[in-house]
């Protein structure tokens, strides 16, 4: 507080612009960036649940006739997409029917009830969704999508913030430096002329108001105290005056009796 406190009246202008601006700017940021990366997983989910959705359908007819290479046939499209890293269809019984695998060693989470379900987690998202025929479930197929592209485009979309971010500020610090002289000009004006009346009284002299706002009646405030000084010195004057005029003329009394002794 004491560092903000011996600021120029400047500077703590600068400062309080720029606190503001940054507050109000992390705010909107935030929910913008929250947004954004919200969108970002929905859309993946959503694209995933849709290339589910297709092979499950394709892999229905191959499945309820125990066609094993038809299925896994369907399961290679997933060459096309570098993002999955691994593609299962579970038999009704919900045992392993066919598989494809982009890495090696991944671990595959249980089947959800229904065989229904999408979440992320350890760097990929899962997506299951129940293979129908005739309104039937008859398997599961599990895609797994790496979360690598996800984390990029985030990582990208965070820079890309934080970039216009500084921007703003920087452009928010000249624009205050600017406009901190609408307020501390006519501070400072008041200052220089009160350190002038230190120097040499002068309690006839006046400062024009620059508006009818706080500072404006600052002003007038301080006109008015040099209008009360001012008449106050008058008042003074007077006195002084009378005092010497009535010291000269008891003198002249004095020397009279004296005269008049003698």
């Amino acid at each position: 507080m004491n560092f903000f406190n011996n600021l120029s009246i400047k500077n703590k202008l600068v400062f309080i612009i720029l606190l503001g601006s940054l507050f109000a700017l992390l705010t909107g940021f935030s929910f913008v960036i929250y947004s954004n990366i919200r969108s970002f997983k929905q859309d993946m989910i959503h694209n995933t649940i849709v290339n589910a959705k297709l092979m499950g359908e394709y892999s229905a007819t191959p499945l309820e006739f125990n066609y094993t290479f038809g299925v896994e046939e369907v399961l290679q499209k997933l060459v096309t997409l570098p993002s999955m890293t691994q593609g299962i269809v579970f038999d009704k019984n919900d045992s392993t029917y066919a598989s494809y695998e982009h890495k090696q060693g991944i671990t595959v989470p249980p089947i959800p009830k229904e065989g229904e379900g999408t979440f992320f987690a350890e760097q990929a998202l899962h997506v299951f969704q129940p293979i129908r025929l005739d309104g039937e479930r008859i398997g599961t197929i599990y895609l797994q999508a790496s979360t690598d592209a996800l984390r990029r485009k985030i990582r990208h979309f965070w820079m890309m913030m934080v970039l216009i971010l500084v921007s703003v500020l920087i452009a928010t610090y000249f624009v205050a430096v600017r406009l901190q002289r609408l307020l501390s000009e006519p501070v400072l004006h008041l200052a220089r002329v009160t350190d002038r009346l230190s120097y040499r009284p002068d309690y006839s002299l006046r400062v024009k108001p620059p508006g009818e706002d706080e500072i404006g009646t600052l002003y007038e405030g301080f006109n008015n105290m040099l209008s009360r000084i001012q008449e106050r010195e008058a008042e003074r004057d007077r006195a002084n005056q009378q005092l010497l005029q009535r010291t000269h003329e008891l003198s002249e009394t004095l020397e009279n009796l004296q005269k008049t002794q003698n």
